[in-house]
């Protein structure tokens, strides 16, 4: 089964977009550049506001 969006996007597309591990979009996010913040993932959940409790979460569930 292919779960498609009414934008055309597949749920595949979608997880595999994710760039946070609570569904935020760093991407899109006004503070990336100006915080000079690589992103959620990709700083382990340790952004520039701080550790992130559902980061800290998902890594000791193995996601």
């Amino acid at each position: 089964m292919v779960v498609r969006f009414s934008h055309g996007k597949e749920m595949s597309d979608v997880i595999e977009g994710m760039d946070s591990y609570c569904g935020l979009c760093c991407g899109t996010c006004e503070f990336r550049k100006s915080m000079n913040c690589g992103g959620c993932i990709a700083t382990g959940g340790k952004t520039f506001h701080g550790a992130c409790e559902i980061a800290e979460c998902a890594k000791k569930k193995g996601k």
